[in-house]
């Protein structure tokens, strides 16, 4: 019934974790039977399967979502999932790459992508964010998020929040390099993609194509492996 209201990212992420975790366990049980004996045992399986703490606590909203619309339907007298904890979950290991071989990197990629991974780590700002930059984006010292950009989609005005629109400080160590590119693509109009994708043949469009996260992933993983082996 929210699908409508749903991004395409939202919606496809909600909808595996619907259909891929929530209706195996619970499917089967009769929305006037669920308990909240059922739904905590749900949520506690998950983790000790080792699902993450995102992946257990996104399908926690999910299930509590989905039972206040029955509820609200009048389906059920109220709802099993209100007041579920999530259980202990496993801490992820997080590789930090050290400062030598961030160097050796950074200087293995060309300037475009060199000048995306600086902007993700001095401004903090997301993939799709940097994806979704345009020339009009760029206000002297500072980022305006004019939209996002998704598989290779930009999305005009898309946000991951509210707070996600605000100005974004770029530090005066970005300014020159980011001076340069855009002498590099000086006939770019104000509308133009600042990063768009290198796959220009498929893209007739003026504003250029977004980059895929995907395809970039698997870029600087090939960079990684030749690099380091």
């Amino acid at each position: 019934m929210r699908q409508a209201q749903w991004a395409s990212s939202t919606r496809e992420t909600n909808l595996y974790h619907l259909n891929g975790h929530i209706l195996p366990a619970l499917g089967e049980h009769a929305l006037c039977n669920l308990e909240k004996f059922h739904c905590q045992v749900f949520l506690n399986g998950l983790a000790e399967k080792g699902f993450s703490f995102t992946i257990v606590d996104h399908c926690r909203t999910m299930l509590k979502a989905v039972l206040e619309e029955a509820l609200d339907a009048d389906l059920i007298g109220k709802n099993p999932a209100r007041k579920l904890v999530n259980p202990e979950t496993k801490e992820a290991e997080k590789f930090v790459l050290p400062k030598v071989q961030a160097r050796q990197l950074l200087e293995a990629l060309p300037f475009r992508d060199r000048l995306m991974v600086a902007i993700a780590a001095f401004c903090a700002m997301r993939p799709g964010e940097i994806f979704g930059l345009r020339w009009s984006s760029w206000r002297t010292d500072h980022f305006q998020i004019e939209g996002t950009a998704w598989r290779g989609t930009l999305r005009p005005g898309k946000a991951k929040t509210k707070r996600s629109k605000a100005p974004v400080f770029i530090p005066d160590i970005l300014l020159p390099p980011l001076q340069k590119w855009r002498e590099q693509h000086s006939s770019a109009p104000p509308e133009a993609l600042i990063f768009p994708t290198e796959r220009e043949r498929l893209c007739a469009r003026r504003i250029g194509c977004a980059v895929e996260l995907s395809r970039w992933r698997s870029l600087l993983a090939s960079l990684c492996r030749s690099t380091f082996r």
